[in-house]
């Protein structure tokens, strides 16, 4: 029986390990565009996990050495997780309405998705509207609150396809190949900006 708190010494033969994990860190800028949300959603994740692990291996090792705990406040890892699910949660996260934004081609908008996302969220306990800007939305993560501004954000998810590639496609004895760029012409696949995207 060791001293309390003491850990218990390593298993011969082994060596000691200490690991690193440089991510970018949550970003807030005075202008916070796709690249911005989708860095501190995955902030947002990787904190979710690491409480998760982290007070699910306290709870365990409370349980093992019959320690009484009280349940602990898990405000910040459900807060988390709301956000993880207003970005990713089919069919009205932000991320599964930004793609049907960009499936509509030259039809879709920034401005028809920013519509979209109030609608479908704005009794989000997550998700507000700035007072001064009706063009964006605020994300209150768990580092803080960051306004968004979703213009541009569907030219950033499109994956716009090259003309001179579009063309060799088109041209493609392969029908499947051929159907990939088939209407972008009239902009059924176009993506903002008049580009096919696949």
């Amino acid at each position: 029986a060791g001293a309390a708190g003491a850990a218990p010494p390593p298993p011969p033969g082994t060596a000691a390990f200490v690991g690193i994990l440089d991510i970018y860190g949550f970003e807030i800028f005075a202008a916070n565009g796709l690249d911005q949300l989708l860095i501190n959603f995955a902030n947002e994740v990787l904190q979710r996990n690491f409480d998760d692990c982290l007070l699910a291996a306290e709870a365990a090792r409370y349980d093992a050495d019959a320690v009484p705990w009280a349940s602990l406040d898990l405000a910040r890892t459900l807060k988390s997780s709301a956000i993880v699910d207003l970005v990713t949660k089919a069919p009205r996260g932000l991320l599964p309405l930004l793609d049907e934004q960009v499936k509509l081609g030259n039809r879709g908008s920034d401005a028809a998705f920013l519509t979209q996302a109030d609608k479908a969220h704005r009794a989000s306990g997550v998700y507000a509207k700035p007072r001064l800007d009706r063009n964006a939305f605020v994300v209150a993560h768990y580092a803080g609150a960051v306004t968004y501004d979703p213009a541009g954000f569907l030219l950033s998810n499109s994956d716009p396809l090259p003309a001179d590639v579009a063309a060799v496609f088109a041209r493609s004895a392969n029908p499947g190949v051929a159907a990939l760029v088939a209407g972008a012409s009239s902009g059924d696949k176009a993506a903002p900006g008049g580009l096919p995207s696949l």
